[in-house]
């Protein structure tokens, strides 16, 4: 980062920083994932249960599919902030720009994964593995009341509202999917892959929001910052996974029947304002001065 342009570091430029804290935010998501699942597959080793190990398949898949795509973007964002000297071979940003292309291919390519992700677990739905259906019908009962705010001066209410909202909009489009095409419904691959993305984001805040918590209690020196993450990602996922599930229910109903679900999505989806801007900067300060990522 000590490139420059008219004059001036390039890392003293707030668009830059933004970048800088995106590819952290995204490098602590993965992360945060990996320790999530490695420690459930840790325990379930020790328990002796190859059933249990073979029961985190869609976390696995969830792993594949977010890490090589957040090395992607983080290479990329790297590439770019480089300019030409990260497109030439005398520089390492061209090596890790090349080897990180790979991943979305090998140990079954992330169509292949996002395919499996909402397709195994409605298998297990069917089979009463999962009580998904009984929760799905439990939404459709809850729909028809209110939805409390978060109470916004509670530590990470905000973010745990926003995952809890997250799971109710993946039931209310698994659910429309499953009542509209049955067993026909992994013929549906659009559909499928954005209920993959819906699943990703959830399990991914979900997982930031525990770390986090962990490390408030716990008062870890970095409990702040993973707090600033935490809150710029939830924020993000929840506004993405708000709009698959408006375009994936989209492509599955019209007329009235489409106005009258895409109005539940809203009551699902009232996402706080976050001034995403500054938290970015915030990151940034503390990536430039200790000049390593934090963790």
């Amino acid at each position: 980062l000590v490139r420059e342009q008219f004059g001036q570091p390039i890392a003293n430029f707030s668009l830059i920083q933004s970048k800088l804290a995106e590819m952290a935010v995204k490098t602590f998501a993965a992360e945060t994932i990996a320790y999530r699942t490695s420690g459930a597959l840790d325990f379930a080793y020790e328990e002796a249960s190859v059933k249990g190990i073979e029961e985190f398949a869609i976390e696995c898949s969830i792993n594949k599919v977010f890490g090589s795509e957040a090395l992607s973007f983080v290479v990329d964002e790297g590439v770019q902030i480089h300019g030409g000297a990260g497109f030439i071979q005398d520089y390492p940003m061209e090596r890790m720009y090349r080897d990180a292309r790979i991943n979305r291919i090998f140990e079954g390519t992330n169509e292949i994964n996002r395919l499996l992700i909402p397709g195994t677990l409605i298998k297990r739905a069917m089979k009463g593995e999962v009580a998904l259906l009984p929760a799905i019908a439990a939404l459709q009962q809850e729909l028809t009341g209110m939805i409390d705010p978060p109470d916004e001066s509670m530590f990470l209410a905000v973010q745990e509202h926003a995952v809890t909202m997250m799971r109710k909009l993946i039931l209310l489009v698994g659910g429309s999917a499953v009542q509209k095409y049955g067993t026909q419904l992994e013929h549906e691959q659009e559909i499928l892959a954005y209920l993959a993305d819906m699943a990703i984001a959830l399990y991914t805040s979900e997982s930031l929001v525990f770390r986090t918590k962990k490390s408030q209690q716990h008062n870890h020196p970095s409990s702040d910052l993973q707090y600033k993450m935490t809150q710029l990602f939830v924020h993000d996922a929840y506004e993405q996974v708000s709009q698959w599930a408006r375009t994936a229910l989209s492509a599955m109903e019209e007329g009235d029947s489409l106005r009258t679900i895409l109005s539940v999505v809203r009551k699902l989806s009232k996402v706080s304002s976050l001034n995403t801007v500054q938290l970015k900067r915030q990151v940034a300060k503390r990536l430039l001065e200790t000049e390593h990522y934090f963790f």
